[in-house]
């Protein structure tokens, strides 16, 4: 997003250090809103959230690796945390739900 007060420019990166285009993608209405879902859940427009994911700053993680995420936060459970590892444990279950 531009700075505030100064205005979008058509033609000149925003964000990044190149131009967005337009792509079209196909999904299904479950798609678009398990889609709708995590870019609001990130605090992303549904662009950001791909464009994001796209550049390797958004790790997208497999079925698998979800459940092994799960399986540890469980170990973890009624374990003494400290506050800065007992928030990314709550964090962390944030995202996988």
């Amino acid at each position: 997003m531009p700075e505030k007060g100064r205005k979008k420019v058509r033609g000149q990166p925003e964000l990044y250090d190149e131009v967005k285009g337009q792509v079209n993608l196909s999904l299904t209405e479950t798609g678009v809103q398990g889609l709708d879902s995590l870019a609001k859940k990130m605090g992303l427009s549904r662009s950001e959230f791909i464009e994001q994911i796209g550049r390797g700053m958004l790790p997208v993680l497999s079925l698998q690796e979800k459940n092994t995420l799960r399986k540890l936060l469980e170990q973890l459970e009624g374990e003494p945390l400290n506050d800065e590892l007992g928030a990314s444990v709550k964090a962390i279950r944030h995202l996988l739900d």
